[in-house]
């Protein structure tokens, strides 16, 4: 015996591509999964991408600028990363302490992520 489900009209079929798309392509995290993801972030604010880099490309930039030219635009530019890095460090921050209201409140959240260069910015919701 054979079953199939017969839809009307009013249906459409999703790739699972699609779906993301209609949802914003945010991801919701629950239970365990949203405090791994808290963990995830919160490395990333001090880790490797966040400020621990940051501030080591300052201080050997810091290093070189007496030594010439090239180093004093290395030191201007690392300078201007180091700003940007902790921009993005103190707005990801505060999407860190609304990941864990969220998840103490509802026991979870929804998250969004952009990056360019290197620096990211994560939005967070309730679900």
């Amino acid at each position: 015996m054979t079953y199939a489900m017969t839809l009307d009209n009013s249906w459409e079929l999703m790739t699972e591509e699609e779906m993301y798309d209609v949802n914003g392509g945010w991801t919701t995290y629950t239970g365990a999964s949203a405090w791994v993801e808290i963990t995830n972030m919160i490395a990333n604010i001090v880790g490797w991408g966040g400020l621990s880099v940051a501030l080591v490309k300052t201080m050997l930039a810091g290093a070189v600028t007496a030594a010439s030219v090239v180093g004093a635009l290395v030191a201007f530019a690392s300078a201007i990363g180091l700003s940007a890095s902790v921009t993005a460090a103190l707005t990801n921050s505060a999407t860190l302490g609304l990941a864990v209201l969220y998840t103490n409140m509802d026991g979870g959240f929804r998250s969004k992520s952009y990056g360019v260069f290197g620096f990211s910015l994560t939005l967070v919701g309730r679900i």
